[in-house]
C-alpha cells in the first residue's frame, strides 16, 4: 500500500506541473487572437475535419481583419465658394499646362548652365553606346568601326602624333 500511495503522490506533482506549463505558455483556447491549436497523432477524421473548418475560421478572420487595414481612403470632394464641386483632374491639367512652360524654360537654362559642347558630346556617346550595343561582344581584324576608333586615338608617345593632328586640322577646314 506504501507503493501505491507514493505512486499517486508523483502522478499529482506531474498533473501540477502540466498546468502550471499550459498556464506560463499562454495558451488559452478562449483567447480570438491565438490560431487554433495543432496536434500530431492519431486522429479521427471527424476531428480533422473541426480542426480544418476552425483553422479555415481563424484565417478568413486574420484575412478580414487585415483587408480593412490596407484600404486607400477616397479622397475628399471639394467645392468652391458658391457649392459646385471641382474637378481634380480639369484643375491638374490647367496647372501642368502652366507648370510645362516653366518646365522648359527651366531644362533650357540647365541645358545652357551645364555646357552646349558637353551636352552634345553626352547625347553622342549616348547613341554611340546604343549602336555598340546591337554589336556581338566578340571584335575581329576585319571589324571597320573598332579600326577606325583605334586609329583615331591619340598616343602621347607617338611620333605621327603631330603629323596626323595636322592633317585633321587640313579635312577639318576642306569640310567647312
Amino acid at each position: 500500500s506504501k507503493q501505491t500511495v507514493f505512486s499517486k503522490k508523483k502522478s499529482k506533482k506531474k498533473k501540477k506541473k502540466r498546468k502550471k506549463g499550459k498556464e506560463s505558455s499562454g495558451s488559452n483556447e478562449s483567447d480570438s487572437d491565438e490560431s487554433p491549436e495543432r496536434k500530431g497523432g492519431l486522429q479521427s477524421a471527424n476531428q480533422l475535419l473541426e480542426k480544418l473548418a476552425k483553422m479555415k475560421e481563424f484565417a478568413e478572420k486574420k484575412r478580414r481583419e487585415m483587408e480593412g487595414e490596407f484600404k486607400v481612403p477616397e479622397a475628399p470632394v471639394r467645392r468652391d465658394a458658391q457649392g459646385n464641386k471641382i474637378d481634380r483632374m480639369l484643375e491638374e491639367a490647367k496647372e501642368s499646362a502652366e507648370n510645362e512652360e516653366e518646365r522648359l524654360k527651366l531644362e533650357k537654362f540647365m541645358l545652357y548652365s551645364k555646357g552646349l559642347v558637353q551636352h552634345k558630346e553626352a547625347v553622342a556617346k549616348k547613341a554611340d553606346d546604343q549602336y555598340e550595343m546591337t554589336k556581338g561582344v566578340a571584335r575581329y581584324s576585319n571589324d571597320n568601326d573598332y579600326n577606325a576608333l583605334l586609329k583615331n586615338q591619340a598616343r602621347a608617345d607617338d611620333p605621327m602624333n603631330k603629323f596626323s593632328e595636322k592633317k585633321k586640322k587640313k579635312s577639318k577646314s576642306k569640310e567647312k
